[in-house]
């Protein structure tokens, strides 16, 4: 079964995830998501840019808040809000905007801009699956899911 569907462009991959509306992450879409990542880095023709949030991300992370877009954006973890019809079409403007830069530079900061991080990533993957799986699924976590309300 496949839990992601791939689509490619002009230069500009989509990679969503395809499990209705929950899109949970387990073992397996996180092993279909690496892969679909991998396959993308090889692929020449395409260009993936990955965004990361601030410092407020990780006060989030550690608090477990859940907030509305306009709070995101508040936090500067949110660059911009697109209505959900419009977003996939300015995430494909976004991609080719990056994907008209020169190809060598652009490949070159990337791999220099992310190396250290994807090298402490794989040293720790499968632990941190089995960090995040034993975490998400205890009962203590799943209490808590069900009293969030999003603001």
């Amino acid at each position: 079964m496949s839990f992601t569907e791939l689509e490619t462009s002009d230069g500009i991959a989509t990679v969503a995830l395809a499990r209705g509306k929950v899109n949970a992450l387990n073992g397996a879409v996180v092993a279909e998501l690496r892969s679909r990542l991998e396959e993308l880095e090889a692929d020449p023709e395409v260009r993936v840019r990955f965004w990361v949030g601030s410092a407020a991300a990780t006060k989030i992370l550690y608090s477990g808040a859940m907030m509305s877009a306009e709070e995101a954006r508040s936090l500067g973890l949110v660059e911009e809000m697109e209505p959900e019809d419009a977003v996939v079409d300015r995430a494909r403007r976004v991609a080719s905007d990056l994907g008209s830069r020169p190809a060598g530079a652009f490949a070159s900061i990337k791999a220099l801009l992310r190396r250290p991080v994807v090298e402490e990533m794989r040293r720790r993957e499968q632990e941190s699956i089995r960090e995040f799986v034993e975490i998400w699924y205890s009962a203590a976590t799943w209490a808590k899911l069900q009293e969030i309300r999003i603001r």
